[in-house]
């Protein structure tokens, strides 16, 4: 019925197979509510109506009894025939053109009304969704201002952090050196030592008198020998340790090559060697102490 009336009316599309369903339950609530309008219009109610109408229909089936109890009932049926029938017809048509157009004018009004809601609700939604954007762009300016701190943090962070990092890469440079000397200074050293003249050979008639001091870096223990030798011819010679008594022999091997053998104390750097020799009058003294003599 309802696809008939829809190709009738030129709006199938409202009347689909797939539109029918859905639209049911909105026909009924704008027949309901047109309605609704229409008694309010009328001044009573759908009860009040149905009410006037069986009291105008009790009427005509009393008349309609009374004569058939008087006349019987072919005369109640001709005086239907006669009255009713034509009384029915011009009741319809007459309740037709007086609540026609006012059942028409509530459709129209429920129709209109039920746009002007939906227009209030679409514009409060629009409303909603424009306060919701303003909200959003609110929100997002704050967002890429907040991106924008943060990324100045971030290349100020980034900026300390290479600063740190160069810092700690100089302090591990500098703890890595501490280190490399701490271990060089952990090391033992290796054994050096030197022999000094104190002062210029003292000049005598026929001899010279020279004083020469031996220094080592680190403690050796005895027993230790050493030989020296001098220009001119060694005449005597004498060995001693610096501040302490010391066990020292001396033994002459040549005119010009001495010898000794020190067995106590430790010779170091507190305990340096004084060698005090005489050798014969030249123009110059000179002595050499050699190395190799000198057993660790």
């Amino acid at each position: 019925m309802f696809f008939e009336m829809g190709h009738l009316l030129g709006i199938s599309f409202l009347f689909g197979p797939d539109n029918v369903g859905p639209m049911l339950p909105h026909f009924f609530s704008l027949f309901g509510r047109a309605m609704s309008m229409f008694f309010n219009d009328i001044g009573s109610t759908l009860l009040g109506r149905l009410l006037d109408l069986a009291f105008a229909s009790s009427l005509a089936v009393a008349i309609l009894l009374k004569t058939k109890k008087e006349h019987g009932w072919r005369a109640m049926l001709n005086h239907w025939r006669k009255e009713y029938r034509g009384a029915i017809k011009f009741s319809l048509l007459a309740a037709g053109a007086v609540y026609g157009p006012l059942i028409a004018w509530c459709f129209v009004r429920t129709v209109y009304l039920d746009h002007m809601t939906l227009v209030q609700s679409i514009a409060e939604k629009r409303g909603v969704i424009a306060k919701t954007n303003q909200t959003l762009q609110e929100t997002r300016g704050s967002l890429n201002s907040q991106i924008s701190d943060l990324r100045s943090d971030c290349s100020r962070l980034d900026g300390a952090n290479k600063v740190l990092d160069r810092q700690n890469k100089d302090q591990q440079n500098t703890i890595n050196n501490c280190q490399s000397q701490a271990i060089n200074l952990l090391k033992p050293k290796p054994f050096g030592w030197h022999a000094i003249a104190l002062e210029k050979a003292e000049e005598m008639p026929t001899e010279s008198r020279s004083r020469w001091l031996l220094l080592a870096n680190k403690d050796i223990s005895p027993p230790l020998e050493f030989r020296f030798s001098c220009t001119p011819s060694i005449v005597s010679a004498e060995v001693k340790v610096v501040g302490t008594a010391a066990d020292v022999r001396t033994t002459k091997l040549n005119e010009q090559v001495w010898g000794f053998q020190l067995r106590s104390p430790a010779w170091g750097p507190d305990s340096p060697i004084l060698v005090n020799t005489i050798t014969a009058k030249t123009a110059e003294t000179k002595c050499e102490f050699h190395k190799d003599t000198v057993t660790e």
